[in-house]
């Protein structure tokens, strides 16, 4: 959930408002005013605590912060998950809109519902991996209203539907781990790796064909399982083979000796960084293996960050300070003398920030080093394969790849369209 606030925040043009958990709001000293300051509006959730309180407060809050122009976000499931497909959405977005319509009167200034997919490839808590964020068209709550003077949980219960509908329409969903899986093939065949799920719309005919059990995807099934089946065996991935080139082994020799040799300068300049932050690295390693539910690993990694990283510094900076800069330190003492202490310690936070400053390509260096290792990875397997089966078994790959490609885009396009 924290990273899905993060990419709202971040793609809104505007300052959003989140309705959040009231639990949040309380423990830590100065956390309510902080959560307030962030824009946050504590929503009591009574199908957790048991408890029957009221959220009248909330919908007197949104209001308020509706009429001032301000925009809300909700997360409709009302609970984070790690499923396939979206949960069946609750009624608070639905609620708020219309009674935000009824409270306001003028048309002019009714607040729409303004749908929003978050879609992460491949995993959500992967390191640098890719988020896609799409907006929709706009809900107008007008045509709600009127039902909504005459049976309001009616009303609500449509808009709920409406809202389930668009947002199905702009997230890939499937029934199971195993239909989304069989999507992800689907989609790399016919798009490619590179898009991936950035060509949303055939990622969702897709995932809409094999829920409903289409008799055409379905007969393709097993061919598409065999021939990653076939790719397994062979020690090759379906990326190896994308290009369709069939090529010699003077070629693919001469690009593994390259590729290596950019493998190793990647690896050279990102070893600084990763040395540098070996001991941020290494905490939220020990974080992340002690939790099991990929939601929480995703946020384990953002807030581990924000404890990590001033601990990594912390501890260069008192490395620099104590061992570094500092004067001959007397016998059996670690601590220099308080003539040059004081400009020990400004020239440690100088260096300290110097390293801060020097570290910020280190994103950067890591995406340099994974390309270059996934390319050299991949320039292996195919030499490999074709030293051990020979060209013309990955040629034969490469045609019932390219004959599955051509079948598959005209199943999806007639979906499509």
């Amino acid at each position: 959930m924290a990273i899905d606030i993060g990419a709202l925040m971040q793609t809104c043009p505007r300052k959003v408002h989140f309705w959040t958990k009231s639990e949040l709001f309380h423990g830590l000293p100065g956390l309510t005013a902080f959560m307030t300051a962030m824009g946050c509006l504590p929503v009591k959730r009574n199908s957790r605590s048991g408890k029957n309180e009221s959220n009248d407060d909330l919908f007197e809050s949104t209001i308020t912060t509706l009429l001032r122009g301000g925009v809300i976000a909700i997360f409709p499931e009302g609970t984070s998950h790690h499923t396939p497909k979206l949960f069946d959405l609750k009624d608070g977005a639905s609620w708020a809109a219309l009674q935000y319509a009824k409270a306001v009167g003028n048309p002019a200034n009714y607040a729409p519902i303004v749908p929003v997919g978050i879609t992460y490839e491949p995993l959500k808590w992967r390191w640098r991996n890719r988020l896609h964020v799409r907006f929709g068209k706009a809900i107008e709550v007008t045509d709600f209203l009127k039902e909504f003077e005459l049976d309001q949980r009616a009303a609500v219960k449509r808009l709920t539907a409406r809202l389930q509908e668009t947002l199905s329409a702009l997230t890939v969903n499937a029934p199971t781990w195993e239909a989304l899986d069989f999507t992800a093939r689907v989609q790399a065949l016919t798009v490619g790796h590179d898009r991936g799920w950035q060509d949303l719309a055939v990622g969702s005919a897709a995932s809409s064909l094999t829920a409903a059990n289409d008799s055409a995807l379905d007969s393709l099934n097993p061919r598409v399982t065999a021939y990653f089946s076939r790719l397994a065996k062979l020690g090759l991935k379906d990326i190896d083979v994308e290009s369709g080139s069939i090529r010699n082994l003077s070629s693919l020799a001469t690009d593994l000796l390259m590729q290596f040799v950019f493998t190793i300068l990647a690896m050279l300049y990102e070893l600084p960084f990763t040395l540098f932050h070996l001991p941020a690295l290494l905490l939220l390693s020990f974080f992340n293996a002690r939790e099991k539910f990929p939601e929480s690993k995703a946020q384990i990694q953002i807030f581990g960050c924000f404890l990590a990283l001033p601990i990594n510094y912390t501890i260069w900076w008192l490395l620099l300070t104590i061992y570094i800069l500092g004067a001959p330190i007397a016998p059996g003492s670690l601590t220099p003398p308080p003539t040059v202490f004081h400009s020990s310690l400004l020239a440690s936070w100088y260096i300290t920030i110097a390293a801060f400053i020097f570290g910020l390509p280190f994103p950067r260096a890591e995406d340099l080093r994974r390309h270059a290792s996934e390319s050299l990875k991949g320039t292996w397997r195919v030499l490999r394969a074709t030293i051990v089966e020979g060209r013309e078994t990955l040629r034969e790959v490469v045609v019932e790849r390219g004959r599955l490609r051509s079948e598959l885009i005209s199943i999806v396009d007639k979906k499509r369209h």
